[in-house]
């Protein structure tokens, strides 16, 4: 039965990243989620023999409410439609909670993960050879999102190094690492903000673990590369033909000294303030898609604290969001006291970094919330990543 979950499982995390490419003809109707991954994750409910623990009853108490309180609030709007998307939504969470309660990833999983740079790479060559990474200078891959696509490629990285970690033979690593350096450039050609903190933030915290004095000499020269853009800022101007480092600077530094860093996304929380001094949305909350349509002017949050409090309410949902975070504040603990840092921890900082300010209407969102709660046990942390040797 193992055996089953684990291939049903791989299935899915394969399927996931092609979540945003539609079938011709479709009309965005029908998407590998709704073909593919949401029959998967029903089969695995099926299959599985689920259990629930008296120690998780707060766990689904929290959870509970959350979603309950996302019903509700669809439901007094009228908008019902949704109401699938929430079913969805739990039934991911569900899932990643069970598997992650009783499993580690195997390796034929981080090879699965490891895909997830291998199928931008062709974008990436071609873009190069043209001459024409985008808009802006700004490398998407076949997501058109630079933000996402560095989701991806961060996941994918730390597959591949995590493979490289493994007994394995000589001339397999070599192609691991050649693909790694590949996705760490597409994610410097991205010109992600979220992307390149979230390269920074992995990283660290994987060298402060693993390779201490590493970790201590990168910070230094960190903190120098830092002073150098700095000051380097303050003669660049845009223009076509700037240099890799250039562009990483004007997009980091440049742009943020014309007010346009939050590309307008200050004024999209200063509209959901505004939103709640009304009234709305305190206890019950509102439907993202309403909020999206009569109250932000039809465009997204592009910001993830924002929607989890819109779906739950401000109360319900920012004990939700708060209690993601206490959960990631003990894995991260775990990690340091246990001297163990397991790659699913930075497979969620890897897209929870990314997410939190960007959107979590990503479906892949309640994977990593499920997975999340489930790591973030002390007995699941111990018995998955201390006790049990690394295969």
């Amino acid at each position: 039965m193992k055996r089953v979950q684990l291939v049903i499982l791989n299935i899915v995390l394969f399927l996931y990243q092609f979540e945003f490419i539609p079938f011709e003809g479709s009309e965005g109707l029908l998407s590998f989620y709704r073909v593919g991954i949401f029959p998967l994750l029903i089969l695995y409910l099926i299959i599985s023999r689920n259990k629930v623990y008296k120690n998780e009853i707060p766990m689904y108490i929290i959870v509970f409410l959350f979603f309950y309180f996302n019903i509700i609030s669809i439901i007094g709007y009228g908008y019902y439609s949704s109401l699938i998307t929430v079913f969805g939504n739990f039934i991911q969470f569900l899932v990643a909670y069970i598997y992650f309660r009783d499993n580690r990833l195997e390796k034929s999983t981080l090879y699965v993960l490891s895909t997830w740079g291998l199928f931008q790479l062709p974008y990436f060559i071609t873009s190069l050879i043209s001459g024409n990474l985008g808009l802006a200078n700004r490398f998407m891959g076949f997501h058109w999102d630079p933000n996402y696509l560095c989701m991806s490629l961060l996941i994918s990285f730390w597959a591949k190094i995590y493979l490289i970690r493994k007994d394995l033979s000589k001339p397999i690593k070599i192609v691991l690492l050649s693909l790694s350096v590949f996705d760490i450039l597409m994610i410097l050609f991205s010109l992600s903000r979220g992307g390149l903190l979230a390269l920074i933030l992995t990283g660290l915290i994987y060298l402060f673990i693993y390779h201490r004095k590493l970790f201590y000499i990168l910070a230094i020269g960190f903190i120098v590369l830092v002073s150098y853009m700095l000051e380097r800022s303050r003669w660049v101007t845009w223009s076509d033909s700037l240099s890799l480092m250039d562009l990483i600077i004007y997009r980091t530094f440049v742009i943020a000294e014309t007010g346009d860093i939050s590309a307008g996304r200050i004024d999209l929380i200063s509209n959901y303030i505004s939103v709640l001094k009304k009234g709305d949305g305190v206890f019950f909350g509102i439907p993202l898609n309403y909020y999206i349509e009569n109250m932000n002017k039809g465009g997204y949050p592009h910001n993830a604290i924002i929607e989890i409090l819109l779906q739950g309410g401000v109360i319900i949902g920012g004990v939700f969001y708060l209690f993601i975070l206490y959960c990631i504040s003990k894995i991260l603990y775990y990690s340091l006291k246990f001297n163990k840092l397991p790659y699913e921890f930075l497979f969620i900082l890897s897209g929870v970094s990314v997410l939190m300010f960007l959107s979590f209407t990503l479906k892949i969102s309640w994977l990593f919330v499920g997975l999340i709660f489930a790591i973030s046990k002390r007995k699941i942390f111990s018995y998955n990543y201390v006790l049990t040797p690394v295969k």
